[in-house]
């Protein structure tokens, strides 16, 4: 199996879940923020990823406090393969206060497309603690453990990839 550096789930699984939960968690953005909150997420959901960036950027522009606008650039960048990148932002995200329930999700993805296996996997189990049952969850893990040559950790994780969510199977093969 190969891993690739840049790897991106479907992007229908990945931005739904984020987006679904871009309203409820902004209450405490300013009123400015909350509507580039509120433009990002309907781009997201449309797989306008640039375009969604470009409204996450305004939002934390016009509320440098707002953690959720800071949380949904990296989410946003996560899925244009900028990982790194991603990474910092979540970092941001997470310093500033953000109590978004994907945190560790993106966080964990950020870390697996960086290589940082270890790191990846520690974000990865507590997600998975608090938000059973996503596929691409155990599917990052199974990335993450085949990183750390935990083999059997790998394949049980995509095995439950797979059972969670049969539209990983290629993904995960």
């Amino acid at each position: 199996m190969k891993i690739t550096h840049s790897f991106r789930p479907r992007a229908t699984g990945a931005s739904v879940a984020i987006v679904s939960l871009a309203l409820a968690v902004m209450v405490t953005a300013s009123p400015e923020s909350h509507q580039w909150i509120q433009r990002g997420a309907d781009a997201l959901r449309n797989q306008r990823n640039e375009k969604a960036l470009a409204d996450f950027d305004a939002a934390a522009k016009a509320d440098g406090s707002d953690g959720e606008a800071v949380f949904f650039q990296g989410a946003v960048l996560n899925r244009l393969g900028r990982h790194k990148e991603a990474c910092t932002r979540l970092q941001n995200a997470e310093r500033l206060n953000c109590k978004h329930p994907d945190l560790d999700f993106e966080l964990g993805w950020s870390l697996v497309g960086q290589r940082r296996w270890k790191d990846a996997v520690s974000h990865l189990v507590a997600y998975e603690k608090m938000h059973p049952g996503r596929g691409q969850t155990s599917e990052f893990l199974g990335r993450a453990y085949l990183g750390l040559q935990q083999y059997v950790n790998a394949q049980a994780a995509f095995d439950e990839a797979v059972r969670r969510d049969p539209d990983l199977k290629p993904t995960v093969e």
